[in-house]
């Protein structure tokens, strides 16, 4: 039984420990993307706040200080203690639908892949750096504007910007079910990167590395359903974290034998020592012999890659040791921001919707390079010195966060994973009212607490 009153123990609610103190990017051009296309986006109503980190959106947003909500909110000079605060919260939830509920044109006239999106008539312009595929950069200067509000409420700063994850497709995409085709993100999707944010921003505490996670504003339900082929996927939900800037090598591929590829293995292996890795099968490179040429074979993110020249196929075969067997090489993706460095070791990482805990690691580690064939930059066996094994002291528990059927009162036929099944689970009692906010934050708070049970 969950005790569903367990305090939060890795709530990222303090800003001196728990989350990156910058850089905060005010507009547009500090993206440093060039010249980024902006889109009409539309208003959705049914929203519902389910998590705000608070203390960290006060500290990135001045317009959200205190001193600030009671100039354009006068009611609250009348208020004290807890009975303000929960008014402060109120206000700041109302901000946040404001300013982030809201999907692509492309998305909103479409029911493929979602049910019908409640609109409310009312259109901002978003923005959309190259890659971005399912999220948007919003311009709170132009969101004020385009929704009449008053400008001088940002005034000295002017402006600043959200990063809102599932915000629809762009004109011109067709929508598919599954690959992220669908430009949307699940509710549970949105819990279970969140999770992982949490668990690896504390695995960095706890290790007293420099690295990072870039923090999370807010965990948002929209008022519609996702589909898949079998009908309903869950409620659609948004994922809303701080700007940043995305390395200026395409897709975050470091080039060969650079600091960045190094960085990349210190933070899996890192990462590793605790059972978490990085590694998905979108970047797996699979080898194998065809039973009839004897030629080898391999797939990519569980394609098949053709069309490859007899030189090329030498080159992979002597650089993966080949010898006709199948051979499985899981490709490190780590993610981070566009400030890194060494001397120490620093970066800050995003997107955590595919680390997996792993009970033991027995495939080749393969290190993802911009510049080589088959992004092919070298490999680190399981015999070799540096390959790195969960350390039973630190790992997170196999048993609470492995594979699995059935958790926790949940069970699905979307997920293989017990987060994956809880997440999903937690999303759908939410949408039936079956379960509080609160109660929503304290099972994720509880199963995180889970993972750091062994350290001590």
């Amino acid at each position: 039984m969950i005790d569903l009153n367990m305090p939060p123990q890795l709530v990222d609610a303090n800003p001196n420990m728990a989350f990156s103190e910058g850089p905060i990017l005010r507009s547009v051009d500090e993206l440093m993307q060039g010249d980024v296309p902006s889109e009409t986006v539309h208003a959705i109503s049914g929203c519902e706040v389910v998590f705000a980190n608070y203390a960290l959106l006060q500290h990135d947003f001045p317009c959200l200080q205190t001193e600030r909500l009671e100039q354009a909110h006068p009611e609250l000079t009348h208020l004290t203690g807890r009975a303000k605060q929960l008014m402060i919260e109120q206000r700041i939830d109302e901000w946040l639908i404001r300013h982030t509920c809201y999907v692509s044109d492309n998305q909103a006239h479409q029911d493929i892949v979602n049910t019908a999106i409640p609109l409310t008539g009312e259109t901002v312009e978003a923005y959309r750096p190259a890659l971005y595929g399912r999220a948007l950069v919003f311009s709170l200067k132009n969101n004020y504007e385009g929704l009449g509000l008053d400008t001088a409420l940002l005034a000295p700063e002017g402006d600043g910007l959200l990063d809102v994850k599932g915000t629809g497709l762009e004109a011109g995409k067709q929508h598919r079910y599954y690959d992220h085709g669908n430009g949307l993100l699940t509710l549970a999707e949105a819990f279970i990167e969140y999770l992982n944010q949490q668990l690896i921003e504390a695995i960095f505490r706890h290790s007293g590395s420099h690295f990072e996670t870039l923090p999370t504003y807010a965990l948002i339900k929209l008022g519609f359903d996702v589909k898949n082929t079998g009908g309903i996927a869950g409620p659609a939900g948004l994922l809303v974290r701080r700007a940043q800037r995305r390395p200026e090598n395409p897709g975050g591929l470091p080039v060969y034998k650079s600091d960045m590829q190094l960085l990349h293995l210190e933070v899996e292996l890192l990462l590793r020592r605790y059972g978490v890795t990085s590694t998905t099968y979108v970047t797996t490179v699979k080898l194998w012999a065809d039973p009839d040429s004897g030629r080898m074979r391999l797939s990519y993110g569980d394609k098949e890659v053709h069309n490859l020249s007899d030189d090329q196929i030498k080159n992979l075969k002597e650089v993966s040791h080949f010898d006709g067997d199948p051979m499985t090489f899981e490709g490190v993706n780590i993610q981070h921001t566009r400030e890194f460095g060494r001397d120490p070791w620093r970066a800050v990482l995003i997107d955590f919707g595919t680390f997996r805990v792993l009970e033991k690691f027995t495939n080749p580690i393969l290190s993802l390079v911009m510049d080589k064939l088959m992004r092919w930059g070298g490999s680190i066996w399981p015999d070799f010195d540096a390959y790195q094994q969960p350390d039973p002291r630190l790992s997170v528990p196999f048993d609470v966060w492995g594979d699995e059927t059935e958790f926790w009162g949940f069970s699905t036929r979307l997920r293989h994973t017990k987060q994956g099944i809880l997440c999903d689970g937690v999303a759908s009692a939410f949408r039936k009212g079956e379960l509080s906010r609160q109660d929503v934050m304290n099972i994720l708070h509880a199963f995180l607490s889970t993972a750091t049970s062994r350290w001590g």
